[in-house]
């Protein structure tokens, strides 16, 4: 079987360095830019694309994939961006769409409904939704917890994590630091999470910024190292630390509800605290983390084995079954 991934910038150096394990081809896609002051408002996602830079770069990453596909035969794909759907659509090749929107939906409506969503930040998760399911055969959507969405081809997985993430939990090894700061792989919006670590001298990890950030020389993740794990609310992050039973402090990204809503879903599990900015030192946050959380052996920790779901009903679907083990 024939894996090739296509993405571009951080992502594209993360999969350069993993693919060759994996036996996956890397087709590699320009990255697009975005201004601070885009990455915290509602017109990150297809406003940035009305930029001249990006418009000329999504041509370009659109005439890439239409020649790929063009000379190769793809009997499915994979889907966790809808920017380049367009070239899949037009060769008919089947898709799988990817994504949480669904999910961010149904806990922004229910009777615990998410609190600070507003309509239009709600909308666009609402839009996503539509289009997953318009341009997919199937949505997979990772989920904290089982649910029936009611939504036709709309399907809940389990947490999605690396593998490197997945080795047995041991007791906490300690170090000299009680807080750890994690980057998401996409960098956006980072600016007061970074400008808060370097007040108060602390590690960043970024989680695509090398070959091995994530691991110590024992293979152990080093998040296992902190007390406490600072991190935006983007999905990934989160799964990592529940992965790994790290407490967190969440700190959404403003306009997304998305990251409202993991925050949110976090606070409520007793994982983890919601801030709406970094405004305290670590020691704070630490106190007010350990009064606002349960007893880590009283929670009840989500399913973090999405990938191997996920690669099962994709193999399923292309007739490979057996190929699971």
């Amino acid at each position: 079987m024939r894996v090739v991934v296509g993405t571009g910038g951080r992502a594209a150096r993360y999969w350069a360095t993993h693919a060759p394990a994996l036996q996956a081809e890397i087709l590699a896609l320009e990255s697009y830019r975005f201004a601070e002051r885009q990455e915290q408002s509602l017109s990150l996602g297809w406003g940035g694309f009305l930029r001249p830079r990006n418009a000329r770069l999504y041509a370009r990453n659109s005439r890439l994939l239409n020649a790929f596909l063009g000379e190769n035969s793809v009997d499915a794909a994979l889907i966790d961006s809808d920017y380049h759907v367009l070239p899949l659509l037009s060769s008919g090749v089947p898709i799988t769409a990817l994504g949480q929107a669904s999910d961010v939906v149904r806990r922004c409506a229910a009777d615990r409904g998410v609190p600070s969503v507003s309509t239009g930040a709600l909308l666009i998760e609402r839009l996503d939704a539509a289009f997953q399911r318009a341009v997919s055969l199937r949505t997979l959507v990772p989920a904290f917890e089982p649910i029936d969405f009611g939504i036709a081809r709309a399907t809940a997985v389990p947490l999605i994590v690396r593998e490197e993430f997945t080795v047995p939990v041991a007791a906490p090894i300690g170090g000299p630091e009680a807080v750890r700061v994690v980057l998401s792989g996409s960098g956006i919006g980072s600016a007061p999470l970074l400008a808060w670590a370097r007040r108060h001298s602390l590690t960043v990890l970024d989680s695509l910024g090398g070959d091995s950030w994530a691991v110590d020389a024992q293979g152990r993740p080093v998040v296992d190292r902190a007390s406490a794990v600072v991190i935006q609310g983007g999905l990934s992050s989160i799964s990592e630390c529940i992965a790994r039973r790290r407490k967190m402090i969440v700190v959404p990204i403003p306009g997304h509800a998305e990251q409202r809503a993991n925050a949110f879903e976090v606070e409520r599990r007793g994982l983890g605290l919601s801030v709406a900015e970094l405004s305290e030192p670590p020691g704070a946050l630490l106190e007010r983390l350990a009064r606002s959380t349960i007893a880590t052996q009283d929670i009840h920790w989500p399913r973090v084995d999405g990938a191997k779901v996920v690669a099962g009903i994709l193999l399923e679907s292309l007739g490979l079954a057996d190929a699971r083990a």
